[in-house]
């Protein structure tokens, strides 16, 4: 007869929370930032996390299951604000945010136009 190990249906443990490191960043156009996750507890039986984003303001570019580049690809006449979100791969579903604001790039005009004379 074969004995049952205490714990040995590590698979049903499911993620309980998610923490990012940044809840809020301001980038500008062309800047960068990583946003790490760390999920609690560390020995769910899937600790790995689906990274996405609500805009096509940034690039997100995951090297690492946790760990994701952020950049600003785009500038806008006007603020955009876009959430990169990280939801727990088990079927728990447990997700944590980050809000990335975009700030409106500036138009005016350095220069005086005239007009061309006839």
């Amino acid at each position: 007869m074969s004995k049952k190990r205490k714990n040995s249906y590590v698979g049903e443990i499911h993620v309980t929370s998610i923490k990012l490191n940044r809840a809020k960043k301001r980038l500008r156009a062309g800047e960068t930032f990583i946003l790490k996750a760390t999920v609690h507890p560390d020995y769910a039986g899937d600790t790995r996390v689906c990274w996405t984003s609500n805009g096509t303001m940034l690039s997100v570019v995951g090297y690492d299951p946790l760990i994701v580049t952020v950049t600003a690809v785009a500038a806008s006449t006007c603020d955009v604000v876009t959430t990169v979100t990280a939801t727990a791969m088990d079927s728990g579903g447990k997700s944590a945010s980050c809000k990335v604001i975009v700030p409106a790039i500036s138009l005016k005009h350095t220069h005086k136009t005239r007009a061309i004379p006839e």
